[in-house]
């Protein structure tokens, strides 16, 4: 068993030093409508996991940002989700990402009225 170990110790090196990374470009944010951009970064802290998760599920997916735009109603429910700046141009981090987005509900508008919000993200190796 000796090939093994060595098969195995470089392996677990990469696996430490490329931790895919998300972050949210929080002063980019782009908000139209009643919602307040603390709520909104409050949000996307809480479920950077899940995103990260799309990132890390992908292989060599490239450096970038990405951007998503959100339709919501007056209570937070999503309408309508896209991708606007997409530089990593990976169709299954995309839909991954616009997957989560389309299952979670957003922080609702002050005013009950629908609004938009188009967060930033970057994506690092």
């Amino acid at each position: 068993g000796r090939p093994m170990e060595k098969a195995a110790k470089p392996q677990q090196e990469a696996e430490s030093e490329t931790r895919p990374k998300v972050s949210h470009l929080a002063d980019s944010m782009l908000i139209s409508g009643n919602l307040t951009k603390e709520a909104m970064v409050k949000f996307i802290q809480e479920h950077l996991k899940e995103i990260e998760r799309c990132y890390s599920g992908i292989k060599n997916p490239g450096n970038g940002k990405l951007s998503v735009k959100i339709d919501i109603d007056g209570s937070g429910k999503v309408l309508k989700v896209e991708a606007n700046i997409d530089e990593i141009n990976n169709r299954v981090l995309k839909s991954c990402i616009l997957n989560l987005f389309k299952a979670w509900i957003l922080p609702a508008p002050s005013d009950g009225k629908p609004a938009s919000v188009e967060i930033f993200l970057g994506f690092s190796i």
